[in-house]
């Protein structure tokens, strides 16, 4: 599993991912959060969603057809962050399993 330096956010989804993961370490029960910090932010009809750990080394864009993903590349091509408009769930989720697992991301146009 890839060990990511967690980025300050200031963002209440950040925050209740962080209260829930040490309420949980404070009962005793264990809790890990994986692969990094994701928020999202919606002004007027459009929303993107952004999900990394810290440091990149190049980034590459794809169409999404009526959006786009940035996948964020280090280590040779390991993804450690997306930034997305328009996509379907489904890319996020598959972002955060190659962000947390070091792999690379998807080829696309």
């Amino acid at each position: 599993m890839q060990q990511c330096r967690h980025i300050a956010i200031d963002h209440w989804q950040d925050a209740n991912d962080q209260g829930a993961s040490a309420g949980a370490n404070a009962a005793g029960v264990p809790s890990h959060r994986r692969g990094g910090t994701w928020v999202w932010s919606t002004i007027g009809e459009v929303t993107v969603k952004y999900h990394a750990c810290d440091g990149y080394e190049h980034d590459r864009l794809t169409d999404a057809g009526a959006g786009f993903a940035v996948w964020y590349e280090s280590n040779g091509a390991a993804v450690v962050g997306v930034l997305t408009h328009e996509c379907v769930t489904t890319t996020m989720t598959m972002a955060k399993t190659l962000i947390a697992e070091g792999r690379p991301a998807p080829t696309g146009k």
